[in-house]
Parts: structure tokens; C-alpha cells; sequence
């Protein structure tokens, strides 16, 4: 059997400069009380539920307004007797006043049985 060496108790440094290599590895062990950012705990976040996208809404097309059965924005020739034509040219007119079926309604004009 072999003899083993009697030691006096004294741990050696190399054996304390290990252990505090390990623990510094491990993060045991600093001096220092204030934490760093990367020492914090990991935390698992929740997934976020998938929300529905929501339909988008529509929004209705306003109906154009109607006049005679002719758009009201329609480019009307009102001659010098008060008729309103839709045709510049109905019946030869030769004078006559440019604006807008609305205008024209308003002003109290009559439509012509001809083109209107």
C-alpha cells in the first residue's frame, strides 16, 4: 500500500484560483451588489393572440342626382327662349346660354320635347 503525504490543512492557490475561476464563470460570487442588465432572469413571453383583421367597411357611393332622367351635372344649352337642350344643335339654335342641368332647373327653364 502506498503512503500518502501528510498535508497540513492549507488549500493551495491554484486550487482557490480555480474555484473562484468557476464561480465567476457561473456568475456566483461578485463583489459588486449592483446588477448588470445581462444577469437579469430571462423571462418567457406570451405569444400574442392573432386578432382578426376586421372587414373593411364600405362605404356607399353616393347616387347622383337625377334631373329630367339626365345627370344633374350634365352640360345643358339653354337658348334665348328659355329651352333647355341637351343637343347644341337641336333645332338650328344658333344662340344660347351654357351651364348645368341643375342651373338650368333652378332658373325654371323647360326642357325641349325634341332632345330632352
Amino acid at each position: 500500500m502506498a503512503k500518502r503525504k501528510k498535508t497540513s490543512g492549507k488549500v493551495s492557490w491554484k486550487v482557490w484560483a480555480g474555484l473562484l475561476a468557476v464561480l465567476a464563470v457561473i456568475g456566483i460570487g461578485g463583489s459588486s451588489s449592483k446588477k448588470d442588465a445581462s444577469e437579469e432572469p430571462v423571462r418567457a413571453v406570451a405569444a400574442a393572440e392573432p386578432t382578426e383583421t376586421p372587414a373593411p367597411t364600405e362605404v356607399p357611393t353616393p347616387t347622383p342626382k337625377r334631373i329630367h332622367g339626365w345627370y344633374a351635372d350634365t352640360t345643358v344649352y339653354v337658348s334665348s327662349s328659355g329651352i333647355i337642350h341637351i343637343n347644341k344643335d337641336c333645332s338650328g339654335m344658333k344662340h344660347y346660354t351654357e351651364m348645368t342641368l341643375e342651373e338650368a332647373d333652378a332658373a325654371g327653364y323647360e326642357l325641349c320635347e325634341k332632345c330632352g
